[in-house]
This record gives C-alpha cells, sequence and structure tokens, in this order.
C-alpha cells in the first residue's frame, strides 16, 4: 500500500525533463529515498525536488536544517484534520529549526508544518558547514505553509505569501539588510504586545518592502518606509512606524488609537476605522483558517484597492485553507485490502486540485 500511495504521488507531481522527485519520510519501515531531510538536502541537485511525506515525527528531531541550493521542498499542509478534503491523513511535515543561507536562490518552501517556539526560518549568509558566506539568498518562496515565526537577515527579493503564522513574539522580523521583500495574503496570529511584522527600528527604511492583503490579530512595529495596503488589522496599533504608506486597510481601533502620535509621517488613503470585529469574520473569534474567511457583509468585503477584498483571501494570491500544494491531493483512499491474482485488488481513489 505504501509503494502504491509514492507511485500515485509521483504520477501527480509534474517537473521539468532534468530535475528529480526525491521521497523523505521519516516514518518507521517507510519505503522512500530518504529519512533525514539535511540527508536528502545534501545528495539533491540543484532544481531537484523533495516531496516530504507526513510524520508524528520531526523531521531531523531538534537539528538545524540548512539549505544552500536551488530545491523545491514540498509538504502535505497543515490544518489536516480541521478542513474537509485535504489529504488521507492528517499527520504534517514537521521541521524543527531551518536556514536559509548561500546558493538557496530561487528555492521554494510550500505545504510544511515550522513548529517551533523559536524563530524556525532564519535567512542569513551561512554556507553548509555553519560559517558566513558573502552572498544573500534571493528570490526564495515561502508559500503555504504553518509557521511560528521567520527571520529575515541578507535576503532580498522574498515572497511570504498564503502561509499561516502563530505565535507568542512577532511572527515576522525584517532586518535591514533584507530587500525587496513581499509579504502578501497571509494569517499573522501573535499574542505578543509586540505587531505581527517587526522591522529593525532605529530609522531603517526596508527597501521596497509590501505588506498586502494580510489577516493580523495584532498590528506592526518599527517599519520605516514600507507600503501597507489591503490589510484587515482586528486589534493592535502601528507602533513607532515612521513613514509608510497605507491605503485601504480595515482597521478594529478608531483612527487615534491604530496610528498613535509615536508612529509619524505616514502617508493614509481609503483606510476604514472603527470596524465591528464580529462582523467581519464567518467566526467572531476566529481560531483555525477556515474561520477567517469574511462573512457576508463584511466590511472588508470591497474595502481593498480597485474594489477586491481586504485581508488573507483577498488579493491576486488569495489565501488556500490547510495550506494544500498546487499538486492534486489523494484526501480519500480505500481498499477492499484483499486482492486475488484474476480479479487484482480493488483501490478507490478520490483527489482534487489545488491551484
Amino acid at each position: 500500500m505504501k509503494k502504491l500511495i509514492h507511485t500515485l504521488i509521483a504520477l501527480f507531481m509534474v517537473v521539468g525533463v532534468q530535475a528529480k522527485i526525491i521521497q523523505v519520510n521519516n516514518n518507521a519501515g517507510a519505503s522512500a529515498d530518504y529519512a533525514l531531510l539535511q540527508t536528502a538536502i545534501d545528495n539533491a541537485n540543484s532544481g531537484d525536488t523533495l516531496y516530504l511525506s507526513g510524520s508524528p515525527n520531526y523531521y531531523d528531531a531538534s537539528t538545524t536544517v540548512r539549505l544552500n541550493k536551488k530545491l523545491t521542498l514540498i509538504g502535505p499542509g497543515f490544518f489536516l484534520g480541521e478542513n474537509n478534503q485535504t489529504q488521507s491523513s492528517n499527520q504534517t511535515a514537521k521541521i524543527y529549526d531551518f536556514e536559509i543561507g548561500e546558493g538557496a536562490d530561487n528555492s521554494v518552501l510550500i505545504g510544511l508544518d515550522f513548529n517551533y517556539s523559536g524563530y524556525e526560518i532564519t535567512f542569513n549568509k551561512k554556507k553548509r558547514d555553519g560559517t558566513t558566506g558573502s552572498n544573500t539568498s534571493n528570490n526564495v518562496l515561502i508559500k503555504r505553509n504553518k509557521i511560528d515565526r521567520i527571520s529575515l537577515y541578507y535576503a532580498s527579493g522574498t515572497i511570504i505569501e498564503q502561509n499561516y503564522f502563530n505565535s507568542n513574539y512577532s511572527n515576522i522580523f525584517l532586518d535591514e539588510t533584507s530587500s525587496n521583500t513581499l509579504i502578501q495574503c497571509n494569517i499573522i496570529i501573535t499574542s505578543s504586545s509586540y505587531g505581527g511584522i517587526q522591522g529593525p527600528g532605529y530609522g531603517y527604511a526596508l527597501s521596497n518592502t509590501v505588506i498586502r492583503s494580510n489577516t493580523f490579530s495584532k498590528g506592526l512595529v518599527q517599519l520605516v518606509g514600507v507600503e501597507i495596503d489591503n490589510n484587515v488589522f482586528f486589534s493592535g496599533i502601528l507602533d513607532n512606524c515612521d513613514n509608510n504608506v497605507l491605503k485601504n486597510n480595515v482597521w478594529v481601533s478608531s483612527e487615534a488609537v491604530a496610528i498613535p502620535t509615536s508612529s509619524t509621517g505616514n502617508t493614509l488613503s481609503n483606510n476604514k476605522f472603527t470596524a465591528t470585529a464580529g462582523d467581519i469574520f464567518v467566526k467572531a473569534t476566529p481560531s483555525i483558517d477556515n474561520e477567517f474567511k469574511l462573512k457576508n457583509g463584511s466590511p472588508a468585503i470591497g474595502a481593498g484597492i480597485d474594489g477586491i477584498d481586504a485581508g488573507a483571501f483577498g488579493g491576486i494570491s488569495p489565501y488556500k485553507l490547510s495550506g494544500l500544494p498546487a499538486i492534486p491531493a489523494i484526501y480519500e483512499l480505500t481498499t477492499t485490502g484483499i486482492g486475488t491474482k484474476e480479479n487484482g485488488l480493488k483501490v478507490v481513489v478520490k483527489a482534487k486540485s489545488n491551484n
């Protein structure tokens, strides 16, 4: 049965002629190319795709995994038991600590569960051996993952989209060494008194940084020179944020509370303030991702630029439930369990695409 599932997955994956698909599975007794993620990365060639199976165990336990070449890593998604028609197994591909260093340009991370209370994803200039290199990581796509925290040092052209963040601290830290960053269509939840996204402060402007079409439980802190539009803030403030451009955002707080005097030089247009929290989402106090959809009559409907919906489920790349990768997912697999040489084994597979 395991071989059958792997075969079906391979048939659904579409890759270039030169690239390889590498199966990574740390379940006991699994038949896969590798059990250790770092070993799979080290032995892969640039351009390969690593498919990580769901597991009750962290990949590589509590060690740091380093990415230093162009690879695509795909997991099964998250909240697989909470949403319908996700995967036939509810197990996620959990990673404890992940560093993206020199040489990882144009890599892609999709459908993974970064499940640790520290900075699970850190961009830096480290080489595979842990020493510091010379080059930034460029044009990395972080998409449809479940993440506590992510930190961008020495990163350019990073796209962070359609992810679900939940942490006791600021979810995303942007150092002044990061640039050309797009953060869009994410659900960003924090219980910290700090904001969901924190900048370097001290007057450092973030070059070509856009925060667009996200849903925030709190505000933003120490951001300078950023474009902020089409977001929903259901609490929190703009704390010590200067010289930003804010367009078509929806705030539960009043303008005086949301934009305090500690934040100066900001340009505001077409923002909605004093929205009623219970009128925004399908559930008044949302928790998992499907409860953050906009309810009928929500003040966020049509509130974005050019009349698009504000928040994570609006924009040009709307949030996808459970972070399912954009490949067909087998959400139900049944069999009689008994086969014969004459009649074979009857298997029923139900799958759907998740573009």
